[in-house]
């Protein structure tokens, strides 16, 4: 559990930016407006999510070159999600994975997932997030469940979800890629303790 006048100033600054980030965007999977124009800066940066496990929803979140939270994340909600983010275009970096187990907000950091550059006026696919949470460990009092995150290189079928779902923005733009893997993160203090299965 976090206790807000425990932690540094910065931290708390830090924490309540991504708890009101999570309640933000807890009403909706994502704010993507398809007919919205991009400036001369800004490019749209595309991720697929695949949750499983006992975590419904989830928010990755990221920062820019300056160490700048961006304003959306990619927002997963069931089985399988297109995550379409506007973005300044340029380097950004995954940060954390945030969601709600309980009253408790949960933020394991990712930042092993790496980096991604966001091309303006283009498309750019990052790649599919699998990310899966396992059983919850009953032997630690408020532990959290301990979780896997992988990125595989989808980008076909993706791009087809995404016409399928945006058919606005098929020859709208250029299409680009910057995948940030293939990876695999986990929870490793917990590894031994729940046997997380593979992702394909």
């Amino acid at each position: 559990m976090f206790i807000l006048v425990n932690l540094p100033k910065s931290k708390r600054i830090n924490l309540l930016i991504v708890m009101l980030f999570v309640l933000f965007s807890s009403g909706c999977v994502s704010s993507f407006d398809p007919a919205k124009a991009l400036s001369s800066d800004e490019g749209i940066a595309l991720a697929r999510v695949h949750l499983s496990g006992e975590v419904p929803k989830v928010t990755f979140v990221t920062y820019n070159k300056n160490k700048i939270l961006d304003p959306h994340g990619f927002r997963g909600e069931g089985a399988s999600t297109l995550a379409p983010i506007t973005m300044p275009a340029g380097e950004h970096s995954f940060d954390k994975a945030v969601y709600m187990q309980g009253i408790e907000l949960i933020e394991p950091d990712i930042s092993c997932v790496g980096e991604f550059n966001v091309e303006a006026g283009k498309i750019t696919y990052v790649g599919d997030i699998y990310f899966h949470t396992g059983d919850y460990d009953n032997y630690v009092v408020f532990s959290s469940y301990p979780y896997k995150i992988t990125l595989r290189d989808n980008m076909d079928s993706t791009m087809k979800a995404l016409f399928r779902q945006y058919p606005s923005l098929k020859g709208k733009y250029d299409i680009g890629k910057s995948l940030a893997g293939p990876f695999i993160c986990q929870d490793e203090q917990r590894e031994s303790k729940a046997q997380l299965p593979q992702v394909n």
